[in-house]
């Protein structure tokens, strides 16, 4: 007989936990890389590039690409230990988008790296950099939310099974993709406050960009609200109407924070806040799947040892981000 791997290594609630914190400390490594690339580029400001706050910023982004791939695996895997059927067969069915994933990030790796180790600036390589995220970012929603709906994974495989098929519902990943670059501008406004606070100039606008980062963000977070049809009510009595208004309540706190100049509590807050949306994001998927999977009821074969290694390589590697990402920033504050 065949070995059964329909079971978890952990208990539910612990991998639900792992899955929430490890998917928000990857947002928040995307709003550096991808949101702050977008608002550095949109900065107006008269030789903005002669800035040694800018140049800290644009060194820190390899290492920001660095975490957000690193980050981003962890999630994944807590997510496919409970949803591997559905999560597999969206990627099977968008084959050939899943794989330009890997294209899109090594042409960003090699613009953002080019850019960090030249004399000066080339916003063309940027541009590329951010094109090439921002396709990462769109496959991503479009094959995530097609793994939310197994009706849908079925139908389009049956129309092209060839791996070129993309998500064909654009309702349910469009208005999920146009929340997510909002919220990571916000992210990456911040971002910039944090590597230009010295600069009075730059500063300005990164305020500037938060607020407006952040309005955008609230208004098409409740545009996909509206969106999400019959699954809605349930959602927002299952908790939605306590996380929404408190996520939307700590990030204005944080924008109000930032223009204080009160930094570091003002991130902290922002991480709350993305750890409530990520709780919300979490709890819609397991709504849209009700009724196909269930990790209550799946069979339970702890795997304790393989646990507490990937802590201890976990809080290792957090620590090592940690310090790369402090010292580019001092990098920036003392140069500039």
């Amino acid at each position: 007989m065949s070995p059964s791997y329909e079971f978890l290594s952990a208990p539910a609630w612990l991998i639900t936990g792992l899955h929430v914190l490890t998917l928000a400390l990857h947002f928040a490594a995307m709003g550096l890389l991808f949101g702050g690339l977008g608002t550095l580029l949109l900065a107006r400001a008269e030789g903005k590039w002669e800035s040694p706050a800018l140049r800290g910023m644009l060194r820190a982004l390899p290492t920001a690409m660095a975490a957000t791939v690193t980050l981003g695996v962890a999630p994944l895997l807590f997510l496919q230990l409970v949803y591997h059927r559905q999560v597999y067969s969206a990627a099977i069915v968008s084959a050939w988008w899943w794989l330009g994933i890997l294209v899109a990030a090594v042409v960003a790796y090699f613009a953002l790296y080019r850019v960090a180790l030249a004399p000066r600036p080339a916003t063309g390589l940027l541009a590329v950099a951010l094109v090439a995220l921002a396709y990462v970012s769109f496959a991503y929603s479009g094959i995530f939310a097609l793994a939310e709906a197994p009706a849908t994974i079925a139908a389009t495989y049956a129309a092209h099974s060839g791996g070129t098929a993309f998500n064909p519902d654009v309702s349910a990943w469009l208005p999920r993709w146009l929340h997510m670059l909002a919220g990571a501008f916000t992210l990456g406004a911040f971002w910039l406050a944090v590597f230009t606070r010295r600069d009075e100039r730059l500063s300005a606008f990164a305020r500037r960009a938060l607020v407006v980062s952040f309005a955008a963000a609230a208004v098409l977070g409740l545009v996909y609200l509206g969106t999400l049809g019959p699954v809605m009510v349930p959602l927002l009595g299952g908790g939605a109407l306590v996380w929404i208004p408190l996520a939307l309540a700590l990030t204005g706190l944080a924008v109000w924070l930032v223009f204080r100049g009160r930094l570091v509590l003002a991130g902290a807050l922002l991480f709350v806040s993305l750890l409530a949306m990520v709780v919300n994001r979490h709890q819609l998927r397991a709504l849209r799947l009700d009724g196909v999977v269930d990790a209550a009821a799946m069979p339970f074969h702890p795997q304790w040892s393989v646990l507490a290694l990937f802590v201890v390589c976990f809080v290792l590697a957090l620590a090592a981000v940690f310090w790369m990402v402090r010292k580019a920033a001092g990098e920036g504050v003392a140069t500039g």
